[in-house]
């Protein structure tokens, strides 16, 4: 995105306005890949298994919805459906694919969640071929506005997406807080092997961790699609290397971490793709992103918020 004056604005004033809307779109889609790296972290604590399925359970979810408001259903009905059509696969992950794994070696979990993530993805695209024709019908308008002629442009879609995702991630928050489930999840997060002895279910809580993904990356998946030109089964392709990298940047143990990692992925992608003058980074945007996070793991090796390992060996 090169930065030039236009218009009678003068090249400081164009330089700020490129970069504040260039802030504002990271934001947004830093927000999305921030609600898929909650929903990964919060199976990584609960279970210990990276889960690598949870951008395209998302994307199924966001197809369902797609196919539903094809038909004349109401678009409330349509997106209640799909969000437990979500609910139901991750239910269905987690009893087939996770449960049996559930005291067995974290890289096993991980390679099977990679499998069950391809497998969704070839399902989606034989179900879908022909859902690159048209976009999803979003839930809120995707027209940006300019705010009082200073160049900034923001458009409904963007507020929605931050309140959406801050607001879901302070009702997980109060869920883990303030829950007998929530504080189980916290307990099994804290010793999984000893949490039978406390009373609490390990399966169930896998169960509900999985349920939860699920529900996170169907909004992020829907959010995300509002803003694409025509939908493709492998939409979220991108969406799950980002949100991977933003669990890890986060500290892969921390909620908190994953959120913010994910919007600071999000701009800085942003941002790395404007051209100041000369220098123009915009060809290397994605790989500058990479080596930044890596940078900063070489530096702080469990991440921007994560703690000591507390998974007992």
């Amino acid at each position: 995105m090169p930065i030039a004056a236009a218009g009678g604005w003068g090249l400081g004033e164009q330089i700020v306005a490129d970069i504040l809307n260039s802030v504002i779109g990271g934001l947004r889609e830093g927000s999305l890949y921030g609600l898929l790296a909650l929903g990964t972290v919060l199976i990584y604590k609960s279970t210990g298994v990276l889960s690598l399925a949870q951008a395209n359970i998302g994307m199924v979810a966001t197809l369902i919805l797609y196919s539903l408001t094809s038909t004349m259903l109401p678009y409330a009905a349509a997106i209640a459906l799909s969000l437990a059509a979500a609910a139901a696969l991750g239910l269905v992950a987690e009893r087939l694919c996770v449960r049996p794994l559930l005291h067995a070696p974290a890289t096993s979990g991980m390679i099977v969640t990679l499998a069950l993530s391809g497998v969704l993805g070839v399902v989606a695209a034989q179900v879908w071929p022909g859902s690159s024709a048209s976009p999803l019908i979003p839930p809120f308008d995707t027209a940006s506005h300019e705010l009082g002629g200073s160049g900034v442009y923001l458009a409904p879609l963007d507020v929605a997406t931050l309140l959406i995702s801050a607001l879901l991630a302070v009702l997980l928050w109060l869920f883990l807080r303030c829950t007998w489930m929530g504080l189980a999840m916290r307990a099994t997060a804290d010793r999984l092997g000893t949490a039978p002895l406390m009373g609490i279910r390990p399966g169930r809580v896998s169960a509900v961790s999985w349920i939860l993904g699920a529900l996170l990356a169907t909004v992020s998946g829907i959010l995300h699609a509002s803003g694409l030109p025509a939908l493709q089964s492998t939409f979220m392709l991108g969406s799950l290397v980002w949100a991977v990298l933003a669990a890890a940047l986060g500290g892969l143990t921390s909620l908190p971490g994953a959120l913010l990692a994910g919007l600071l992925i999000g701009v800085a992608d942003q941002i790395l793709q404007l051209s100041f003058g000369p220098l123009d980074l915009s060809p290397y945007h994605q790989t500058l992103v990479f080596i930044l996070v890596v940078a900063v793991l070489l530096v702080r090796r469990r991440g921007l918020l994560g703690g000591p390992e507390l998974r007992s060996a």
